[in-house]
């Protein structure tokens, strides 16, 4: 049987109820029957969502063991697919190569025993300054152009893709300005509800022990302190983070808000400051995205190479990546056992080989995957699929390519467009009057990797509806500074 932190009181998502210490499934009021091992396999994914679950962290936590033939595993998924009549994957989302989550779209609410309001049994807020790397390569432009925005706008809000590092430069600049003003740092990454987020907000800026209504005490909360605080994460509860940060703007003039996260939280008094990839490429000193690969090879393997030979591949591999500080990182821990040219000939397959992340980092910075994962199963089942075929297009593409593409007409694609822009999956120019879109090499090599593990109903551009692309273009187009390699893999 599974013993874990859910464990007690009650879980409510949807119509559903779960009560794991009677090891109780309801629709509503009526029970459902699901098996033990399928409970435990529900119960393991629920205390944790929109984090994958590989199947050997599942086999250990439920099963007890380290080995498990897959069909058990996928016997339980479907039987609690089933319960949950969960046809559209509405709950459980299989992540191909990757294992299982609990939809983080999903919302739920917990419940302690005898309470009669859903609510989170702790709040802890977050205050440690030791996530915050010693030395922060490359970012000295950007945090100053935010301490500028600050100095007018009271929400000021973080953006970029997965592992670009929002939250070392939100923690950098909350790091300078704590001598002058009280600093909150504000961790959204587990919350799963608004209810979830007042209380941890409410609790940070200093709610009494035995408050039970922290969105009430949010309202009335008044103060004379200059306080700073910081919204990291806050893309599962992006509704929570813009409503609360709203009212405290509202309700107290010395309150400035800096958040982070993949999209804006769209607010009224919100400005917006987009952070991109470190730069890889430098006509006079070494740029700051080879400064970090060779910075962080030298750190764990000092003999591994000569400078000299560090920085002859490191601009291919930074400009590969993207300039992503977190890929970069996780592709120099693989040094020692691929060395630096058999890095550089098995970036076409990156997700499978960049999954050395720090042993004491978050979940979804453990691998590049589970980085992209961790935002890619909070978008809508239209907007998975609208995303993922876009890899079929061409590097850079127009509107009316992407409607004809995916049977979508020019309103419907044009709006889906701008979601995956806002969502920092996605980039966008104006070329010659028409707003052109483009998909970095990463998010790309990803939107490849969704598409090969699709189920076949997803599979809707028809075949002869896929832009005929010249080969000997492609690899021309490949060897420019600006193109990836990932379509000549990918083709």
């Amino acid at each position: 049987m599974l013993s874990d932190s859910t464990t007690g009181g009650r879980i409510s998502f949807g119509p559903f109820s779960l009560w794991p210490t009677d090891r109780t499934l309801k629709r509503g009021d009526e029970p459902i029957r699901l098996g033990e091992r399928a409970f435990d396999v529900l119960l393991a994914l629920i205390g944790q969502p929109g984090v994958i679950m590989s199947k050997a962290m599942l086999t250990s936590k439920v099963w007890r063991r380290e080995w498990l033939d897959d069909s058990n595993l996928r016997v339980a998924v479907a039987a609690i697919r089933k319960a949950l009549e969960d046809r559209d994957c509405t709950y459980i989302l299989n992540v191909p190569g990757q294992g299982y989550c609990f939809s983080g779209t999903v919302s739920l609410t917990r419940w302690s025993p005898g309470q009669t309001t859903g609510k989170m049994t702790q709040a802890p807020w977050l205050n440690d300054w030791s996530q915050l790397p010693v030395t922060v390569l490359g970012r000295s432009a950007d945090t100053n152009a935010i301490f500028d925005l600050l100095e007018t706008a009271r929400l000021v809000t973080i953006v970029g893709t997965a592992g670009v590092g929002k939250s070392t430069v939100a923690l950098t600049i909350a790091k300078a300005v704590r001598s002058s003003e009280k600093v909150r740092l504000v961790d959204l990454s587990e919350m799963q509800d608004t209810g979830e987020v007042a209380e941890r907000l409410a609790n940070a800026l200093g709610a009494p022990q035995k408050t039970n209504d922290f969105t009430g005490w949010l309202h009335n909360f008044r103060g004379t302190e200059n306080i700073f605080v910081v919204l990291d994460n806050c893309d599962h509860v992006a509704y929570g983070a813009a409503l609360y940060a709203e009212q405290l703007l509202r309700n107290q003039p010395g309150i400035r808000i800096l958040a982070t996260g993949r999209e804006p939280l769209k607010t009224r008094t919100e400005t917006v400051y987009r952070l991109d990839g470190l730069a890889w490429l430098s006509h006079s000193a070494t740029p700051p995205a080879v400064e970090l690969f060779i910075d962080r090879v030298r750190a764990m393997y000092p003999e591994a190479l000569s400078h000299g030979q560090l920085v002859a591949r490191a601009h291919d591999i930074c400009r590969r990546l993207d300039g992503n500080p977190l890929a970069i990182e996780l592709a120099a821990n693989r040094i020692a056992s691929l060395g630096i040219d058999g890095l550089s000939n098995h970036l076409h397959n990156r997700f499978d080989i960049l999954t050395l992340g720090y042993r004491t980092a978050p979940a979804r910075h453990q691998s590049l995957e589970a980085a992209y994962q961790w935002g890619h199963c909070i978008l809508s089942k239209e907007e998975r699929c609208f995303f993922i075929h876009l890899a079929h297009l061409p590097l850079q593409f127009t509107l009316a390519m992407a409607a004809s593409l995916t049977d979508h007409n020019l309103q419907a694609a044009s709006l889906l467009l701008a979601r995956m822009v806002d969502k920092s999956l996605l980039t966008a120019c104006n070329k010659d009057g028409e707003c052109h879109y483009s998909l970095p090499e990463t998010v790309r090599a990803f939107c490849w990797r969704q598409l090969r593990h699709a189920e076949p109903s997803a599979h809707f551009p028809p075949t002869d509806r896929l832009p005929r692309l010249d080969p000997s273009s492609i690899a021309k187009a490949a060897t420019r500074q600006d193109v990836s390699y990932e379509i000549v893999a990918a083709e």
